[in-house]
C-alpha cells in the first residue's frame, strides 16, 4: 500500500512520540492533525511539505519547538499550536504571508522570532495569543508587528512570561 497521494494525516490523540523524516515523502499533504500527542519535535523534513495548508499541534505538552525552517510553508494557513510548551517561534514566520488562523506567538530572544514577524501576516483572523512580551525589544518592534491592520483578528491575548503561568491580558475587538 502507497501513501504518495495522501491530502490528510490526522493522528489526534494517539500515543505517538515521534514523526519519522520520511513524511516529507507525503509531498500532497495538504492537512496534519498531530493534536494531543506525545511529540516532542517535529522532524526538519515537514518543511518541505509545500502543499502543507493545516498544522494542528493542539495540547501537545511535550513539543517545545518548531522546525527552524517553517518559514518554508509559504501555503501553510493554518498553525495551531495551542497548549504546547514552545519558548519561541522560529526565524522567518513573517514569510508565512497566507496565515489566517496562530493560535499563540511566542516572542523569543533571538533574532528572527520578534514581534515584528507578525508586520506580514494580513490575512490573520479570529484569536491570537502573543506570549512573553518581555523578549520584546522595544515599543518600536511593537508598533512594526502592525496588529491594528489585522481587521479579521477578533481577541487579541497578551502576556508576560510563559505562556502558562502569567496573567494574560485580553482585548477584544
Amino acid at each position: 500500500m502507497t501513501f504518495q497521494h495522501q491530502q490528510v494525516l490526522s493522528l489526534e490523540g494517539y500515543c505517538i512520540a515521534h514523526i519519522p523524516n520520511s513524511i516529507k515523502d507525503l509531498k500532497l499533504l495538504r492537512y496534519i492533525n498531530l493534536s494531543r500527542t506525545l511529540i516532542e519535535s517535529l522532524p526538519e523534513s515537514i518543511s518541505s511539505l509545500f502543499n502543507l495548508q493545516f498544522l494542528l499541534l493542539r495540547t501537545c505538552h511535550r513539543l517545545q519547538k518548531l522546525p527552524s525552517n517553517m518559514r518554508n510553508l509559504l501555503n501553510l494557513h493554518h498553525l495551531d499550536i495551542g497548549g504546547s510548551f514552545i519558548t519561541e517561534m522560529p526565524s522567518g514566520m513573517n514569510r508565512l504571508k497566507f496565515l489566517q488562523t496562530l493560535s499563540d506567538f511566542i516572542v523569543g530572544r533571538g533574532i528572527g522570532s520578534g514581534l515584528k514577524d507578525l508586520k506580514n501576516l494580513t490575512f490573520l483572523c479570529g484569536k491570537l495569543c502573543i506570549s512573553r512580551l518581555e523578549n520584546a525589544n522595544d515599543s518600536w518592534d511593537a508598533r512594526e508587528a502592525s496588529l491594528c491592520d489585522k481587521k479579521g483578528l477578533e481577541e487579541l491575548s497578551l502576556g508576560w512570561g510563559s505562556p502558562f503561568h502569567s496573567k494574560n491580558e485580553v482585548l477584544k475587538k
